[in-house]
């Protein structure tokens, strides 16, 4: 697909103008990852945080776990995702 054709695909321009706050997520173990930030993730992040920091997203990398695992986690007594959600939600929405 040509630049023009990906441009008027993308949801950066939407995201770019969003007053929502924005959480990033990966597993340190998927595919991509190498322990550390996916590219995707670390591509948008940047790419919103030029647009200044009250655009800037939380990047959480849950270190331990796969694409499936971080979800398995939840309700268990490993609260290394759930925990640094829920307090992405408390801070976000006071």
């Amino acid at each position: 697909v040509d630049p023009a054709t990906q441009l008027a695909r993308s949801s950066l321009p939407a995201l770019k103008r969003t007053g929502a706050r924005i959480m990033l997520v990966n597993a340190a173990m998927d595919p991509g990852a190498n322990g550390g930030v996916v590219a995707f993730n670390q591509a948008l992040h940047d790419a919103l945080c030029a647009e200044g920091p009250a655009h800037c997203p939380t990047l959480l990398v849950a270190k331990g776990h796969s694409h499936m695992s971080e979800m398995f986690a939840f309700d268990t007594a490993d609260t290394s995702v759930s925990q640094p959600i829920l307090d992405f939600i408390r801070h976000r929405t006071r």
